[in-house]
């Protein structure tokens, strides 16, 4: 099928997108992302999947997302002896993408979380394509039989991007 024929789904963990990346130092460029997750394909559903916790204000980076093209989906975290956890994010995605599967022809997962795997299984069984689009370091190995991607390799290629626009600046 040609890439603009192609419908997507996206459905982004993003605690699986956000604490390594932390971790790490880096952060997304999430306009350049969402057009390197569809690559030309026509996007009929992204999500972005998180919990969110009382002391964080993150509403101007959740309103960058909207504008990018994500739908929001966001939970309450909840409160531990230990702290905040995330808890549910799992299942919230798993029945939004059952629900719109019929929209999309291939299954977008950022995560790279091995408790997805009976769903990116119902995906390939329903005759879905799956990409799975994680960190190296978090991709379970279970993925790799299926079409993915590193997190890590779009920080290289938008690294190179900005960089060649910067020096295309520089010579004028």
């Amino acid at each position: 099928m040609p890439a603009g024929l192609e419908r997507v789904g996206i459905f982004v963990d993003g605690g699986n997108v956000f604490h390594p990346m932390r971790d790490k130092g880096e952060t997304i460029n999430y306009a350049g992302f969402m057009n390197w997750l569809h690559e030309g394909r026509r996007v009929k559903f992204a999500g972005y999947f998180n919990t969110t916790v009382p002391y964080e204000n993150k509403e101007a980076f959740y309103e960058h997302l909207k504008l990018v093209g994500f739908n929001m989906f966001l939970k309450k975290a909840t409160l531990k002896d230990s702290g905040y956890k995330q808890e549910g994010i799992d299942v919230y995605i798993a029945v939004k993408a059952m629900k719109a599967m019929a929209q999309f022809d291939t299954f977008i997962l950022v995560s790279g979380d091995y408790d997805f795997s009976p769903l990116v299984h119902e995906m390939q069984n329903s005759g879905k394509n799956v990409e799975i689009v994680s960190w190296k370091s978090t991709m379970h190995p279970y993925y790799t039989k299926y079409t993915h991607k590193y997190i890590d390799a779009f920080l290289s290629w938008d690294g190179k991007v900005k960089e060649y626009y910067k020096k295309k600046e520089e010579k004028k």
